[in-house]
């Protein structure tokens, strides 16, 4: 999957208009991320300033304090093609950066799914739905350009020992589920280092993929928290479904 193009513009902020903790007397505010020195995608998304949010990218007109509710899509995964640079197997393992073998492609790809929708449902940000609707987010992880640093010669050799295990960049989108509307982008680059005896890297699979997901979702985190009024409503709504009355949170410090 190709990156996206991204072009300079300068002294552009985006106002992301929300409301604050609307009830009970509480005024409406406008919750603000700023951004300066910003980059735009080719799907019109703004750079956040890295000092606030690392990696991420917003649509100017979106209010994420509307999606309370979050449509996990299936993961992707994309793997990089490494030419080989000898036919002999010995010379080419001299490379530092490998093709993933197409046993661990899979093992890859099935571990990082189950990961991510692991922690997906131990979030705390989003409610979990399996239906689309007006305050439903579509999350969708996937990672790309993977490789590895083990000679696919190699795998599983108790003898053998690698610098390091794998590389990926992840990225995390969420979209407005009744539209498709790109909202939000976050991305990463994640890097295992060794070193590990190559026979120890296919156990190994599933503690990453926990670890990589776990990465998207504090940044999904730390993305949320810029947004006090959605937190308000899965408040009210829990409160609701208990039968007791919504008193909103205190804001935070």
């Amino acid at each position: 999957m190709a990156d996206h193009d991204f072009v300079r513009v300068i002294g552009f902020s985006v106002l992301l208009a929300g409301f604050g903790y609307a009830a009970d007397g509480y005024a409406q505010a406008e919750e603000e991320v700023a951004v300066s020195d910003l980059e735009i995608t080719a799907d019109g998304l703004h750079r956040v300033d890295p000092s606030l949010l690392p990696s991420t990218w917003l649509l100017p007109e979106a209010d994420l304090s509307l999606y309370t509710q979050a449509f996990v899509m299936p993961t992707a995964s994309f793997f990089r093609e490494v030419p080989r640079t000898s036919t002999n197997a010995w010379k080419d393992r001299s490379r530092s950066v490998f093709e993933v073998s197409e046993n661990m492609q899979v093992r890859l790809t099935e571990t990082f799914g189950e990961a991510f929708h692991e922690a997906m449902a131990r979030q705390r940000d989003y409610e979990i739905t399996d239906e689309l609707g007006r305050d439903v987010i579509l999350v969708h992880a996937y990672m790309t350009d993977v490789t590895t640093g083990l000679p696919p010669e190699y795998a599983g050799n108790n003898v053998i020992s690698i610098r390091w295990i794998w590389e990926a960049k992840l990225t995390l989108e969420l979209r407005d589920s009744m539209s498709n509307q790109i909202l939000a982008r976050i991305q990463a680059r994640e890097r295992v280092d060794g070193p590990v005896n190559a026979d120890r890297i296919y156990s190994l699979a599933p503690q990453i993929m926990r670890r990589w997901s776990g990465r998207l979702i504090e940044q999904l985190d730390e993305l949320s928290n810029f947004y006090p009024s959605r937190l308000f409503r899965l408040h009210e709504r829990a409160t609701q479904e208990s039968g007791q009355r919504a008193t909103p949170p205190p804001p935070a410090d």
